[in-house]
């Protein structure tokens, strides 16, 4: 895996200078110097991140005794929450069980230069920057860096096992399954005639011709950087994408009000088979997506890879659209993550 972009290995590692430390009191690399260092650079509406969260859940897990010691370094490319307490809900919803340090200002990912996320930065026992590595099919390789830098730093007992993963090996950009697109303006995959009417609401009508790897909109609709926000009467306005992959993933909010999105998938209800693990039923038979503020809502999964046709039917004005993800979701399990302390969201601290 290449290293970011301009990174420099061996060189010193910043300090993590954050707003709020969750799962612990603030930590400095300083402290840590004689452990072997893995900074998790993460969003909870990447649903990459998501599935790497286990991952690194594991790491935490086995290697801990080992001298390494994980930290989370979360960010948002979209919209960033302030509140501590609703970062700490963030945190224990994704079912993080090591420390987690919030970057509102991307502070420390400047520093590290971190161009993509989730992204694992390496820091060595002497408190060098040793690699930074997009995970994505990689944590193999991960975690045989982190042996390698155990080693080095003394350890001598016995490792883990370095285990592969039947989902590492699949390649999420082949060329039967839709790419992720974004929604905003600056990314340029709406495929109504209409275009773009940036920052402005604008009047758009369905086509009823498609293309895979854009989207198309019915009703009133604003056209932001990176969003489509509805601006239209609730019901009466929709998105649509055909697509061609296993899963449905979509980053959505509404920081006014709870919405109640109708998920529509070939003019039908989502079938019990394939329904999402944040997709509920009606008494009517419908099916729906209740959101609230920013989230990485999970509508469809399915083993087989499939072509369909996702209408999102918004019911609130304000209610905003930032992208869709098609990869394969994998989801987390008690088993998989860690045990979760279930009596309450996890103490926050401010540096």
């Amino acid at each position: 895996m290449l290293l970011t972009k301009h990174m420099e290995r061996d060189r010193t590692a910043p300090e993590l200078y954050g707003n709020f430390w969750f799962n612990s009191t603030p930590i400095s690399l300083r402290s840590q110097q004689g452990n072997v260092v893995a900074l998790f650079f993460w969003d909870h509406t990447s649903m990459l991140s998501l599935r790497a969260v286990r991952h690194m859940n594991r790491l935490h897990r086995d290697y801990a005794e080992c001298g390494l010691v994980v930290i989370g370094v979360q960010l948002s490319e979209y919209v960033t929450v302030h509140d501590p307490e609703k970062k700490a809900e963030i945190v224990r919803s994704c079912g993080i069980t090591f420390p987690v340090v919030a970057d509102d200002d991307h502070t420390i990912a400047d520093l590290y230069r971190i161009e993509s996320l989730p992204t694992i930065c390496l820091v060595t026992p002497k408190g060098m920057i040793y690699d930074v590595q997009t995970p994505k099919g990689s944590f193999s390789r991960v975690e045989r860096s982190i042996q390698y830098l155990l080693r080095q730093a003394g350890f001598f007992g016995e490792l883990p096992f370095v285990e592969y993963y039947d989902e590492q090996q699949r390649d999420y950009t082949a060329s039967q399954v839709t790419p992720d697109f974004d929604l905003g303006y600056l990314h340029g995959v709406l495929g109504n005639t209409e275009g773009y009417n940036p920052e402005l609401p604008g009047e758009y009508h369905d086509p009823f011709v498609y293309v895979e790897g854009k989207f198309y909109a019915e009703g009133i609709w604003i056209a932001g950087r990176n969003s489509f926000e509805y601006a239209g009467d609730g019901n009466d306005g929709y998105i649509l994408f055909p697509y061609t992959g296993n899963d449905v993933d979509v980053v959505v909010g509404n920081d006014a009000e709870t919405d109640t999105i109708r998920v529509i998938v070939d003019e039908l209800p989502v079938e019990e088979s394939v329904r999402g693990s944040d997709i509920t039923v009606e008494p009517d038979g419908s099916t729906i997506l209740k959101i609230k503020a920013l989230v990485s809502a999970h509508l469809i999964r399915s083993g087989a890879l499939d072509s369909h046709t996702v209408k999102l039917i918004p019911s609130k004005k304000g209610t905003a659209f930032y992208r869709v993800s098609l990869a394969p979701f994998e989801a987390s399990s008690p088993e998989q993550s860690g045990e979760m302390d279930e009596t309450g969201p996890p103490p926050f601290h401010i540096n």
